[in-house]
């Protein structure tokens, strides 16, 4: 969304996208994103280790399996 490179690329190829990074003149890179899942995620799933894809499948499909989102983005500044 705040990707001018994104932005630029999917204007390209027609995408219907939000064009938020060229339209305010910001311009931040997605370089890691990590989710802490919910207590309830745990009583569905007890076994320790947390199957990642199963996670984001199911939360596709059920509220609150997720606790907490944390995203880092880079500020992408002009040279």
């Amino acid at each position: 969304m705040f990707s001018q490179r994104l932005n630029r690329e999917w204007n390209q190829r027609g995408y219907a996208c939000s064009s938020l990074g060229l339209n305010l003149g910001v311009d931040f890179e997605l370089r890691d994103i990590s989710y802490q899942p919910s207590s309830v995620w745990f009583q569905r799933h007890p076994e320790s280790e947390v199957n990642w894809q199963l996670l984001l499948r199911e939360s596709q499909v059920y509220n609150n399996l997720i606790q907490s989102l944390r995203m880092v983005v880079e500020v992408m500044k002009p040279t």
